[in-house]
Protein backbone atom coordinates (compact mmCIF):
# COMPACT_ATOMS: atom_id res chain seq x y z
CA UNK A 1 0.00 0.00 0.00
CA UNK A 2 1.50 3.09 -1.35
CA UNK A 3 2.03 5.76 1.59
CA UNK A 4 0.82 9.40 1.54
CA UNK A 5 0.67 12.84 3.13
CA UNK A 6 -2.33 15.00 4.76
CA UNK A 7 -0.94 18.09 4.23
CA UNK A 8 -3.54 19.78 6.03
CA UNK A 9 -2.78 17.25 9.10
CA UNK A 10 0.89 17.25 8.87
CA UNK A 11 2.66 19.62 11.30
CA UNK A 12 6.30 18.20 10.92
CA UNK A 13 5.47 16.53 14.61
CA UNK A 14 6.45 19.71 15.85
CA UNK A 15 10.06 19.64 14.45
CA UNK A 16 11.08 16.95 16.68
CA UNK A 17 14.59 14.99 15.78
CA UNK A 18 12.43 12.07 13.72
CA UNK A 19 9.20 12.76 12.46
CA UNK A 20 6.61 10.18 13.11
CA UNK A 21 6.03 8.87 9.60
CA UNK A 22 9.52 9.13 8.93
CA UNK A 23 9.66 6.23 12.27
CA UNK A 24 6.89 3.98 10.56
CA UNK A 25 7.69 3.83 7.36
CA UNK A 26 10.49 1.76 5.53
CA UNK A 27 13.28 2.88 4.01
CA UNK A 28 13.05 6.35 4.19
CA UNK A 29 10.42 7.12 1.70
CA UNK A 30 8.97 9.65 3.61
CA UNK A 31 10.78 12.95 4.33
CA UNK A 32 10.32 16.13 6.47
CA UNK A 33 10.45 19.55 4.22
CA UNK A 34 12.17 21.50 6.90
CA UNK A 35 11.38 25.11 5.23
CA UNK A 36 7.63 24.08 4.80
CA UNK A 37 7.55 21.63 7.83
CA UNK A 38 5.65 18.92 5.99
CA UNK A 39 6.54 15.73 4.94
CA UNK A 40 6.48 14.20 1.83
CA UNK A 41 7.43 10.95 -0.20
CA UNK A 42 10.52 10.59 -1.94
CA UNK A 43 10.68 9.63 -5.28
Amino acid sequence: MPSFVIAEKCDGCKGGDKTACMYICPNDLMVLDPNEMKAYNQE
